[in-house]
């Protein structure tokens, strides 16, 4: 068995090729390759000649997935920090024989001859994997291997696509099993449907490979679970390669949907019958229970593994495949398993967009705001960046994430919120820039001894500018903005605002280099003024002659003036009871009997001026 190295890093993004300089072991005398390089084997080991090492996880196998797990290999040995465990995925196709560590093995073609490299007879520990598109056999699983579940694939019948096909649109399942019968009721394209005469040729792959396997057992199934033997009336062809097909307008195979799509029109799909199949890689139990190789092995192919990773999403599809979901999505990428895959969940790719927003709410203070919406609701997090320094972040909350920070240097930030899914979702990111600017402070005072009549002002100082504007909001009126002068502004109220409590909402607003502040909470009391009662009743009058004077009720250094009601008395006997109006009433008094007499003016008092009286004297002869 071989010990594996720990493992250096993931790759986590597709390269296109990575040759990396490793040690070579020496060549062991029964190891000589006698084949060469192909396009989907790993790009260090470009021409066979013992490149792969001890350390490496090398596979085999399935034509199908021969070109994602190349893909997938590249991605993983192109890691910035080159992992010491590469994989190493050799083509089934190119014939001839691999330079592997210790054995030069014939090149495994198919999903059966690299399960076989696993175990029993054909067991070879220079592989640790082999790709299958085909669940593992009786045997296989009583010798202990193991399926790691990672893409979904359909195998779907093609015919030419390079030529006009004989074949129709569209075929059901009962009636591929009457071509692959050889019924000679189903051996002409117009006997199924077509619209040109033609004897059709069913071909199909080796029956041992998993795109064979998985057709014939799916034609088994459709007809009353009796095999479907493989058609004397055609003929065995590499799996899923278009070359005897493209051209052959009566040709007929089954194929690998996700491969069919990479042809460029070589080969039509047909409509109708399709069956749905996992794709795995296969790895030894024994392996998976090693102290140091299962760990690898995982971090691999594991639910975990870079494989089932966001990284590995767009690779798997680019190769013509749906990743699987992982097991916190709803899926089995990664799982480990004996069974064949029925839970068909994939990594839908949803479409994202981002917007980020952000503030110098204070000093030295920065608010960021993103947001992401997408085709389908985003599941991920955010992370927000200055430059290459993350600055924080976390999980959406509801479509988005904030974050605020302190003790951020005065000047221009440039921030970027980069959205990166859990599921396999587009990644995106936005960019907004923040001024962080110098501190300021602002102060509300007012005029001295606030009162009702008076010119009382609401004066807001700003500390850390002396230009800029301030917003002042007196009680529920709308708020005014005054510019400042030399750090002050002064909002002078009218005379008449009424005497009251008012809270008093200073801000002020900040300028391009100067953070905004707001004055700590304060309210206005306009005090109740103190009236001044005057009148210009004659000191006497004649027998039988009512007095007649004016009464005024003022505000001292006021020009507003005072309502409400004023009471004469003479004594506890009230004489007369007028309103003022404008500030003033003309009063005829009752006659009088003779004598002199001392009368008080009562001022009731109103909502803005207090109580007052005055007496004065009046004679009557």
């Amino acid at each position: 068995m071989k010990l594996r190295k720990p493992l250096a890093g993931v790759a986590a993004a597709v390269v296109a090729t990575s040759i990396l300089a490793f040690a070579q072991p020496a060549l062991a005398a029964n190891s000589t390759p006698t084949t060469t390089h192909d396009a989907n084997d790993p790009s260090f080991d470009d021409t066979l000649a013992v490149h792969t090492l001890d350390s490496d996880l090398i596979g085999g196998g399935s034509d199908t997935s021969q070109g994602v797990m190349h893909l997938l290999g590249e991605a993983w040995n192109g890691a910035a920090t080159p992992p010491a465990n590469r994989v190493a995925s050799f083509a089934a196709t190119g014939g001839g024989t691999l330079g592997l560590p210790n054995t030069a093995p014939t090149r495994p073609n198919g999903s059966g001859a690299g399960l076989n490299t696993l175990h029993a007879g054909g067991n070879n520990t220079d592989f640790d994997f082999a790709r299958a598109s085909r669940p593992i056999n009786a045997t296989e699983t009583s010798d202990g291997l193991q399926m790691f579940p990672f893409a979904l694939d359909q195998i779907k019948v093609v015919v030419s696509g390079n030529t006009a096909s004989n074949a129709p649109l569209s075929l059901t399942v009962d009636q591929i099993v009457a071509i692959y019968k050889c019924d000679p009721a189903a051996d002409n394209w117009t006997e199924v449907g077509g619209s040109t005469s033609g004897t059709i040729v069913p071909l199909f792959p080796q029956p041992s490979s998993g795109t064979g396997a998985t057709f014939f057992a799916a034609l088994k199934t459709a007809n009353g679970n009796v095999d479907v033997a493989p058609p004397a009336c055609g003929t065995q062809v590499q799996e899923n390669d278009p070359s005897q097909i493209k051209d052959n307008v009566n040709a007929i195979a089954p194929y690998s949907e996700g491969l069919a799509g990479l042809t460029n029109g070589l080969v039509r799909i047909v409509n109708g019958w399709g069956q749905p199949r996992a794709l795995y890689n296969v790895v030894r139990g024994s392996d998976l229970s090693d102290g140091t190789k299962g760990p690898i092995l995982q971090s691999v192919f594991g639910k975990d593994g870079f494989v089932c990773s966001n990284a590995a999403t767009d690779i798997i599809s680019a190769a013509g495949f749906h990743q699987l979901a992982r097991p916190s999505s709803g899926g089995v990428c990664g799982v480990q398993t004996q069974a064949a895959s029925s839970n068909f969940t994939t990594n839908a790719k949803v479409t994202t967009s981002t917007t980020v927003t952000g503030t110098n709410p204070s000093a030295g203070a920065v608010h960021l705001v993103a947001s992401v919406t997408g085709s389908a609701t985003p599941n991920g997090s955010i992370e927000f960046f200055e430059g290459d320094q993350s600055v924080g972040g976390g999980p959406l909350s509801s479509g988005g994430l904030t974050l605020d920070l302190a003790d951020v240097a005065l000047g221009s930030h440039t921030y970027t919120a980069k959205f990166t899914s859990n599921t396999g979702q587009d990644a995106s990111e936005a960019t907004t820039e923040v001024v962080v600017k110098s501190p300021s402070s602002a102060a509300v005072t007012f005029s001295a001894t606030p009162a009702y009549g008076k010119a009382n002002s609401v004066i807001v100082t700003v500390t850390g500018s002396d230009t800029g504007n301030v917003s002042i909001k007196v009680g529920s009126a709308a708020a005014v903005t005054k510019a400042l002068s030399s750090g002050k502004a002064t909002l002078v109220l009218p005379t008449n605002k009424p005497a009251g409590s008012y809270p008093i909402v200073a801000k002020f607003l900040g300028t391009d280099s100067v953070a905004g502040s707001t004055a700590p909470a304060k309210s206005l009391v306009i005090a109740k003024a103190t009236p001044v009662i005057s009148e210009t009743f004659p000191a006497a009058t004649a027998v039988g002659a009512a007095g007649k004077g004016v009464v005024k009720v003022a505000i001292a250094g006021s020009t507003v003036k005072p309502t409400g009601t004023v009471k004469i008395f003479m004594g506890t006997k009230l004489l007369k009871q007028v309103t003022l109006a404008n500030g003033q009433v003309t009063v005829t008094l009752p006659k009088l009997t003779k004598g002199s007499h001392t009368l008080t003016i009562k001022y009731l008092g109103s909502t803005n001026v207090k109580a007052g009286n005055k007496s004065f004297t009046i004679t009557q002869k």
